[in-house]
């Protein structure tokens, strides 16, 4: 049952994912974040060694953040999030199983889905999210956020790239506003003195500077009304 409930949301999370409009929101990014977690987790680790509920936490996270996804809309976090209750539902279903018992692990998993959920919400808001989960210790939305944000910290071409997808999926807003609002957003960003983007310091170490060289190199851009790799 487990198997067939997990293999049914496989199918259905790569079919959201595949849908129209969706040029960086996609599996390439599930898969860009998945590797961003190995290579935070290989490096300072901001998960206990052998926390493997906290990895399995990450790793479903990857795949249901943006798993609705509607440039037009302001609640995908939520509406992913709702989502993510839904699978959560049919697992603790087909982990109960027809009997209505369970197994020993049902705990472990059932303990581990709230936090799954917490951190599909904290995407919202990145930087107020990677701030309150610094502060309060939550290391699994600070790896998190960080592998999210990874794609800042590309080379200058892998930049470009997603910023022209970025501009892709939002070719249904006029040019000059989504320069002006481009470029708002990348401000918010780039933090004060003293302060950082990533939350964890392998993020720091391998995005940090390459994520601002390049969020000032495209700011500067669409402030002369340029926009990297459109169309």
């Amino acid at each position: 049952a487990l198997s067939a409930c997990s293999a049914r949301w496989l199918g259905r999370i790569a079919s959201l994912h595949s849908g129209p409009g969706r040029a960086y929101h996609n599996l390439d990014h599930v898969a860009d974040v998945l590797a961003a977690l190995d290579s935070l987790l290989g490096g300072p680790p901001p998960v206990a060694p052998g926390d493997d509920d906290g990895r399995a936490a990450l790793d479903l996270a990857a795949f249901f953040h943006d798993a609705v996804y509607d440039p037009r809309s302001p609640t995908n976090e939520g509406d992913s999030a709702g989502l993510f209750d839904g699978f959560a539902a049919d697992l603790r279903a087909a982990s109960l199983g027809p009997d209505g018992g369970g197994g020993d692990g049902d705990a472990g998993a059932s303990d581990m889905l709230p936090t799954v959920r917490r951190i599909i919400l904290a995407t919202a808001a990145h930087s107020a999210s990677a701030a309150a989960a610094a502060s309060s210790g939550d290391a699994l939305t600070c790896a998190f956020l960080d592998a999210d944000m990874s794609v800042l910290g590309r080379d200058p071409a892998g930049y470009d790239e997603y910023a022209g997808q970025i501009r892709a999926e939002y070719s249904f807003v006029e040019r000059g506003t989504y320069c002006k609002k481009r470029a708002e957003v990348l401000r918010s960003f780039l933090p004060g003195e003293g302060r950082h983007i990533y939350a964890t310091p392998g993020g720091r170490e391998m995005w940090e500077e390459r994520a601002r060289a390049n969020l000032r190199r495209e700011i500067d851009m669409l402030d002369r009304g340029m926009i990297p790799r459109e169309g």
